[in-house]
């Protein structure tokens, strides 16, 4: 889907609490960070492509992904030996928005403040997709919480 710059540059102004678009050279953005702060306002991915090699050189780190769900469009992501605990262990990333799942009680975090509670409904749904991967390669989900 094409973005216009003018709405692009709009979008990343509001985001970033900057007075003027003028701002943004002095935000030295990457195109992952720029997908970041704007992707969830595009309602949705902007674009996933799958291929069935790896294409990546030598030598480049890559997570170790224990497993992946998704639900409403949404895409959490549940690493193995995830080196921050917070906000629980283990917990769920949803890249596409920035944003860290408690997996013990629903709430969600951004770069460690609280960024609201999912439904109920929905955190038993992630959690039992999410335990459905993980049945036999022993590891737990934390205890739920009310």
């Amino acid at each position: 889907m094409p973005i216009d710059d003018r709405v692009l540059y709009s979008v990343l102004t509001e985001r970033l609490g900057l007075k003027s678009s003028v701002f943004l050279i002095d935000q030295n953005l990457d195109q992952k960070r720029i997908l970041e702060i704007v992707g969830d306002f595009f309602e949705g991915e902007l674009a996933i492509v799958e291929i069935d090699r790896d294409i990546l050189p030598d030598g480049v780190f890559k997570l170790l992904t224990e497993a992946e769900v998704k639900l409403n469009n949404q895409l959490w992501t549940l690493h193995k030996n995830d080196n921050d605990p917070f906000p629980s262990n283990p917990h769920a990333h949803n890249y596409a928005t920035g944003v860290k799942l408690d997996l013990s009680n629903g709430w969600t975090y951004r770069k460690r403040k609280c960024a609201g509670k999912i439904k109920a409904k929905d955190l038993l749904e992630i959690r039992e997709k999410f335990q459905e991967k993980l049945d036999g390669k022993g590891i737990d989900l934390p205890v739920l919480v009310e």
